[in-house]
């Protein structure tokens, strides 16, 4: 099924579907870094830093550093009607956005947090992900330990 997807990438806007990734020659995936190689040119890539719940990402193509922030159809849809993503806000359970082995624990209960701290690091599919807070607050318990396996929508990090 055809997806399209709104990049921004450093401040510019590009509109891409999914049959794009049809277009690429060959994808290798080792440790966080990427070989991808389009129409006979070959690019190196790794992720910095990637935060599902915002959809954004910091990545190094050939040595340029982008920031790059993805919107699907729901997420324009939901900008065109005037609603803010501000509903996450009052979300107080942080839950694993797919399976994968907690890495680092950047929060102990009782901290103060602010919106977009790193409140944990899960690898998945060989890559590192940041969990990100939602919103200020504190921790109210931390459910997880380092090296744990976790599943998806598994409850993290309970907020307050």
């Amino acid at each position: 099924m055809l997806e399209k997807f709104t990049l921004k990438i450093n401040n510019k806007t590009n509109d891409v579907s999914s049959d794009s990734l049809e277009e690429l020659d060959a994808i290798n995936v080792i440790d966080n870094h990427w070989h991808v190689i389009q129409k006979r040119k070959s690019f190196k890539a790794e992720v910095l830093e990637a935060n599902f719940y915002g959809k954004t990402y910091q990545i190094v193509i050939n040595g340029n550093r982008y920031q790059v922030d993805i919107q699907n159809q729901l997420d324009r849809q939901i900008n065109q009607m005037g609603f803010a993503k501000s509903g996450g806000k009052k979300m107080n359970r942080i839950t694993a956005p797919m399976p994968g082995i907690i890495l680092k624990i950047n929060v102990k209960e009782g901290d103060q947090i602010k919106e977009g701290d790193t409140l944990c690091v899960l690898e998945a599919m060989k890559m590192e992900n940041a969990i990100a807070s939602p919103k200020d607050g504190h921790i109210k318990s931390v459910l997880i330990t380092e090296g744990a396996t976790v599943e998806k929508s598994k409850l993290l990090i309970e907020l307050a």
